[in-house]
């Protein structure tokens, strides 16, 4: 069917005489005056025609404010004074967008046009900037997408057939992928897509037609917007002249990222590396030059000292002779004379035509589209690699997707096509890697996300209909239909009695009995506290200044359980700080490392070791290994000081509480302050152990400040490491190649254990279980202050994991007096790295004491 039309009928086959005659009707309200006709503002056929009239902006505006503020008197010591009263006419009220040029609108061939076409060169000069935009392309067409009712994405609609028949090709002729990729080359090169609108009779789109950006100009009214239809707002520069308007009804000119100081123009990724692109150019050039024009030899002969400038002329004319052209010679043996020694050119073969900085310009170029870089660089650890590529793609795909989305398609499915309830969305990219998918769609069925129609839909196949077209939800025993799974679920729920209630009234049933308990006077009339003469009550013991408490045996105080719901999102958290800081430390590091030991190395065997096989002695190499661990700069660390203070605090605190909160009966009136003393315990250790452990002590004045007692620093093991990995890659006593081991030096720093999440793990659950220990026995010790006989006991986690060797044995220990050692020499839990046991008071009572 023909696109095309004639202003008479829409059937009619005459050609279209310009784009401008095909505008006119009842659809363009501005379409009664000649398109491109101009008129001198001011004069009787200006104002006839509207285009003299007074603004509009000023009724918008309303009344201007006084030239002087009430308030201010210049007559005030250091006043502010009045401002200055404004220059521009009475009648204009209304403000400016920007500080335009005078007479913008007169000026056909901006500036702007020339950096356009500087801006299009270059984009085809450089082979890695055109690379990074053809792959930004690829990147956004991969990415699926539909027309969709809103809030409801599955609905059909005749709209969305009649959008998706239009959009196979949106101008007529161009199929999609090959029409949004001539829009998005004006939109990466230069920011200005520009969409011109053919429209049919009844006024909605006929064609879409990408326009060369490059040719629009921008028109502005006073205040510096876009002037309103039918007004013209773009002109049409062809063959340096204005060749046509354009109202803004007319033609769609999206420019992605504009700025206030211009806002009527782009700013595009290939604009905003200008300077960098000009000099990759330059240096592209410098090395097509080398292999072309040939500027260094691969190999130099001296001549003998004796000889004449005449004689080394006509040798080199001889050999150079004897090559030129006969391949067979090459291989020949050649005689030259005594005297004459070769040299080899280093790099002559182009290795230094490539180095750093061409890979910080691929990155500052993919940094600029927002695409990954890992391609262009040396290769990274693989989780490295996919952890940059899916934050390029996420970075750099979802503000270009908002654009064509929010720019360009729902308003011309909204507002050109009428359709107000369709809306075009980008869908969900489709998983390459067959085992994630079908990871995550069965657990969508399994969850009752999905159906299994959905899920087969989903996979390319047919669907079943009949039970797979229900939600279901995943039992032991198989399958059952959600709503059934729900309202079991329900059911349940209103059956069972809340659990933590009961307890906590429980609780207080009995915290009431031994409160009655206490106040009560004994039978023998003795008042509460007081032991009658000469006799002991069986099981009692007095503590302090409260009453007696009846024990039938020795209590456990049990701890925070170190697996309990809040400490494991303690753990959780300082697992997740600490490798975040792994991750933003091990790249730094590890250039770090490599850089002070090819240093290192040059100052103990010369700068000529980076070439070729090299050995270190073993002497060197202790002094090498302990310069660069000395030198090391860890002051990161010291990020991780405020999550772990409070994580410690945390479950410290909480541990300390528990135990004293067990012991509320044996202390009576002292609980409040026995409380007050074993929270401040807790954050007290949380506080210097955080610093501790990064290897800092914090001064009077609370900063931190270096720590040479630090204990069980991870600022220590991670200097250690990094001696033993030096001393490993430089292999004492034997040949190596330096620059090899550097490389395979960085892949051991940045992406081996000593900064995984392993590590990250281990930190975080051994110091949180130093911090559970140092709560608990916080508890015990200042309850022991208050007179109670508190003696302690290990607990292991009682399963096959546990060390037999050293828990196990202090497990076997039994209980033990509160300041004693365990047979593994630790006065309470932690015992070895990943253990798992946790302290355990145990109140005595007085017939025990005794009979102890």
């Amino acid at each position: 069917m023909a696109r095309g039309r004639d202003k008479q009928s829409s059937g009619s086959k005459k050609p279209l005489a310009a784009p401008q005659k095909m505008l006119a009707g009842p659809q363009h309200p501005g379409a009664n005056a000649s398109p491109g006709q101009t008129m001198p503002l001011g004069t009787s056929a200006g104002l006839a025609a509207g285009r003299g009239a007074p603004s509009r902006y000023n009724e918008l505006a309303g009344p201007q404010p006084p030239n002087t503020i009430r308030d201010v008197d210049p007559g005030n010591w250091y006043s502010p004074f009045q401002p200055i009263m404004p220059f521009g006419p009475p009648a204009v009220r209304y403000p400016r967008s920007f500080d335009y040029q005078t007479g913008i609108n007169l000026d056909y061939a901006p500036y702007q046009f020339q950096k356009f076409d500087m801006l299009i060169a270059m984009s085809r000069s450089w082979g890695l900037l055109r690379a990074v935009i053809e792959t930004r392309k690829d990147q956004l067409l991969r990415m699926p997408h539909a027309f969709q009712v809103k809030g409801k994405p599955n609905a059909k609609s005749p709209s969305i057939d009649k959008l998706t028949e239009f959009f196979r090709k949106p101008d007529g002729k161009t199929r999609y992928g090959t029409w949004m990729r001539l829009l998005l080359e004006d939109l990466l090169v230069i920011d200005a897509p520009t969409i011109y609108k053919w429209k049919s009779l009844d006024g909605t789109p006929l064609a879409l037609q990408v326009l060369n950006g490059q040719t629009i100009k921008p028109l502005i009214d006073d205040t510096g917007r876009r002037p309103d239809a039918p007004d013209p707002a773009f002109q049409q520069i062809i063959k340096g002249l204005p060749m046509t308007n354009f109202d803004e009804t007319e033609l769609a000119y999206m420019p992605m990222r504009p700025t206030p100081q211009f806002p009527i123009y782009g700013y595009s990724p290939v604009e905003q590396i200008y300077g960098e692109v000009i000099v990759g150019i330059k240096r592209l050039m410098y090395q097509r030059d080398f292999w072309t024009d040939g500027s260094m030899p691969e190999l130099i002969i001296t001549v003998p000292e004796v000889w004449t400038p005449q004689q080394t002329a006509q040798c080199q004319a001889h050999f150079d002779a004897l090559m030129s052209g006969n391949i067979q010679l090459k291989s020949k043996v050649r005689f030259v004379p005594g005297g004459m020694k070769p040299f080899d050119i280093k790099n002559a073969n182009g290795d230094a035509l490539k180095g750093d900085i061409d890979e910080w310009w691929a990155s500052l170029v993919c940094f600029a589209f927002s695409i990954s870089r890992a391609a262009l660089i040396k290769p990274m650890n693989r989780a490295s690699a996919e952890s940059a590529k899916d934050t390029a793609d996420e970075e750099g795909l979802h503000p270009l997707m908002n654009w064509v989305k929010e720019e360009v398609m729902d308003p011309i499915i909204q507002e050109d096509f009428g359709f107000d309830d369709i809306e075009f969305n980008y869908l969900p990219e489709n998983e390459v890697d067959g085992a994630k998918q079908m990871t995550t769609v069965t657990g969508y069925v399994k969850q009752g996300v999905w159906t299994r129609d959905e899920a087969r839909e989903a996979s390319g196949k047919e669907p079943m209909g009949g039970a797979a077209a229900e939600l279901s939800y995943d039992t032991a025993t198989g399958p059952v239909p959600l709503e059934e799974a729900m309202e079991a679920a329900r059911q349940t729920a209103l059956a069972k009695p809340d659990q933590l209630e009961r307890e906590a009234e429980n609780h207080e049933l009995a915290a009431e009995g031994s409160r009655k308990a206490l106040d009560a006077p004994p039978d023998d009339g003795v008042p509460p506290g007081k032991k009658p003469p000469g006799s002991k009550k069986p099981g009692a013991k007095e503590v302090g200044k409260s009453a007696v408490v009846p024990f039938a045996k020795a209590r456990d105080v049990k701890p925070l359980s170190r697996r309990s719901r809040k400490v494991t999102a303690a753990q959780s958290e300082l697992e997740e700080a600490i490798a975040g800081m792994f991750d933003v430390m091990a790249p730094a590091i590890s250039a770090s490392v490599a850089f002070a030991v090819g240093d290192a190395v040059a100052n103990q065997l010369g700068r000529g070791s980076a070439f070729g096989e090299i050995e270190v002695p073993a002497r060197a190499l202790q002094h090498i290994a302990d310069e660069v661990t000395e030198g090391l700069d860890l002051d990161a660390f010291n990020g991780l000081v405020e999550p772990m203070e409070k994580a410690l605090a945390e479950v410290g605190s909480e541990a300390a509480d528990r135990g004293a909160s067990q012991l509320r009966l044996e202390v009576g009136p002292e609980f409040g302050a026995l409380t007050r003393i074993v929270h401040r315990d807790a954050l007290a250790y949380a506080t210097a152990r955080s610093a501790e452990m990064v290897g800092m002590i914090r001064d009077a004045a609370g900063d931190l400040v270096p720590n040479p007692r630090a204990k069980m620093a991870i600022t220590d093991t991670t200097r250690q490491r990094i001696r033993e990995m030096v001393v490993s890659k430089l292999s004492p006593g034997e040949p190596f190649n330096l620059v090899r081991a550097l490389e395979d030096l960085k892949d051991d720093v940045s992406g081996g254990p000593l900064f995984s999440r392993t590590r990250a793990a281990l930190i975080a659950q051994a110091e949180l279980g130093m911090a559970h220990s140092h709560g608990t026995m916080a508890s015990l010790r200042r309850a022991a202050e208050l007179g109670l006989t508190i003696h302690k006991r290990w607990s292991t986690a009682k399963d096959e994991h546990v060390c037999s060797e050293l828990c196990e044995a202090n497990e076997a220990a039994g209980a033990i007096p509160l300041e004693d050692a365990f047979p593994s020499g630790d006065l309470a839990p932690l015992a070895h790295p990943r253990c798992r046991c946790a302290l355990v008071g145990v109140v005595q009572d007085e017939d025990q004491e005794e009979a102890a």
